[in-house]
């Protein structure tokens, strides 16, 4: 665990960078903010991960990095965070082979995730290709 006490620090320019799409794009990484997100990552990923912890984050075992939590507040855009976030690489979106009449479920503006799992789960059951 490094304690990183500056903003001026390569690694804080880096995530405060990571704000912006372009840098997202061009370092191919992104932020996850929370508990809970952090931990649905897969294990394979998990390696690749750096995790960042404000110095009040009661569980800092885990972490690669501690920050003060004011440096803290200039990493994350969550009103009331959580006190832990990590920069994870993008993964490339695999090509998968679809049948010569493939059945195939398209949305859009779809604005509820919950909506969105009710799809994907009705899609899979139905037998759709993708």
């Amino acid at each position: 665990m490094i304690y990183i006490e500056s903003k001026q620090n390569n690694i804080i320019k880096s995530v405060i960078s990571l704000k912006s799409k372009k840098a997202r794009d061009k370092l191919g990484m992104f932020i996850l903010e929370g508990e809970r997100l952090i931990g649905e990552l897969p294990k394979d990923k998990k390696e690749k991960t750096k995790i960042i912890c404000a110095e009040s984050y009661p569980h800092k075992d885990n972490c690669n990095y501690v920050v003060s939590d004011g440096l803290f507040s200039l990493l994350t855009d969550t009103v009331t965070p959580q006190g832990i976030l990590a920069i994870c690489p993008k993964l490339e979106p695999e090509m998968i082979s679809l049948n010569d009449d493939p059945l195939l479920v398209i949305c859009e503006n779809v604005a509820d995730p919950g909506n969105l799992g009710t799809i994907i789960r009705t899609s899979d059951a139905a037998g759709a290709d993708g």
